[in-house]
């Protein structure tokens, strides 16, 4: 990533477990990271270990004041964003019905407000200082797919319905303006926060199929990106149950997510068409390149591509350790006009 080294990304909830972990990550990769975080141990903890390359900023992102303070701390020390993670979140164990008021407000104080104020001062950054910057939301499968979550944390879900609507809205708003943005969907997490939701050490192994380092690397692959393409990243859980038919019907197409991306990366214009696309196509692949296939474990790499004259639409589904991880790659010519999928329809 060189084209992002010294560069600043702003990153909420940084004293969290999967927080943290982004923040090691982008400083490993060339980034300065400035973390906002609640717990002043672990923002030491992060100054130690990342060094000058990491700005620590205490704040309580439920209180605007000390969000617009920490973005004129980091206007003066660092001048410019170019990367704005909106990572902190909170999550209640508790039913709607049953909920305190005072957790609902601050469900949606940290989960919906917090991230909206946190990207609206890092666009006011990025437009100060004429940067082409990037919005990741962390957003959650909980956010997409409320009615197959029997646990009771209706509000969670809520507040995540929220962030989707808001990055698909903030595409809109940010539509010719060089500011990409990306939603990142993970299922469980192993970390504090479930815990603390009341979910029993023993069980977390069969809940939370993904680690803080999987959502980092996430986010690298997003930020690696060329400017043309758009990124959306969801990683849902794949036990045989949770797939739906559809989706058992596209592990029958054949693809490795890395010559995807190679193909990708070599063409500034989409070069493939829906006769290109087919499944002969993709298994004409070298057996050799793909782990033995097993339906039910979703043990190998798939891929469907869609293309328009102008943009291509490709999801490359892939099973990384237990966990089934969907990217989305709108790709479209940077010499034309991106067509939005909602303008597209009416063309």
């Amino acid at each position: 990533m060189a084209h992002l080294v010294d560069k600043l990304a702003v990153v909420t909830g940084a004293t969290g477990g999967v927080g943290s972990k982004i923040c090691e990550e982008l400083v490993k990769n060339g980034l300065r990271v400035a973390g906002l975080g609640r717990r002043q141990h672990k923002l030491d903890a992060l100054t130690a270990k990342l060094g000058d390359k990491f700005l620590a900023i205490k704040c309580d992102l439920s209180q605007e004041d000390e969000i617009l303070s920490a973005f004129q701390l980091i206007d003066e020390k660092c001048r410019g964003v170019h990367t704005m993670i909106n990572c902190a979140g909170v999550l209640f164990s508790n039913a709607i019905l049953e909920s305190k008021t005072e957790d609902l407000r601050n469900t949606l104080d940290i989960n919906v407000l917090a991230p909206a104020i946190c990207t609206r001062e890092a666009v006011k950054s990025m437009r100060k200082y004429n940067i082409k910057g990037h919005i990741i939301n962390m957003n959650s499968a909980a956010g997409h797919n409320a009615e197959v979550i029997k646990a009771p944390v209706g509000l969670y879900c809520a507040s995540k319905y929220a962030v989707t609507g808001m990055t698909a809205s903030l595409k809109n708003e940010l539509f010719n303006t060089g500011i990409k943005i990306t939603s990142i969907s993970p299922t469980g997490i192993a970390t504090d926060m479930i815990r603390r939701a009341g979910v029993p050490d023993n069980l977390i192994p069969h809940i939370a199929i993904l680690y803080p380092q999987d959502v980092a690397d996430a986010v690298i692959y997003a930020l690696r990106q060329p400017d043309h393409v758009l990124v959306s990243i969801q990683h849902y859980n794949v036990s045989h149950a949770t797939l739906d038919p559809i989706t058992r019907e596209l592990a029958l197409v054949r693809c490795t997510r890395v010559q995807v991306h190679q193909q990708l990366a070599t063409t500034r214009t989409n070069q493939l068409d829906k006769k290109k696309a087919t499944r002969r196509n993709f298994e004409a692949i070298d057996p050799a390149s793909f782990a033995p296939v097993d339906i039910r474990r979703i043990q190998h790499l798939i891929c469907i591509l869609y293309f328009s004259r102008l943009l291509g639409t490709v999801s490359t589904y892939t099973r990384n350790k237990s966990n089934l991880a969907i990217t989305e790659l709108m790709i479209t010519s940077p010499e034309k006009e991106v067509i939005l999928p909602s303008q597209a329809k009416t063309r």
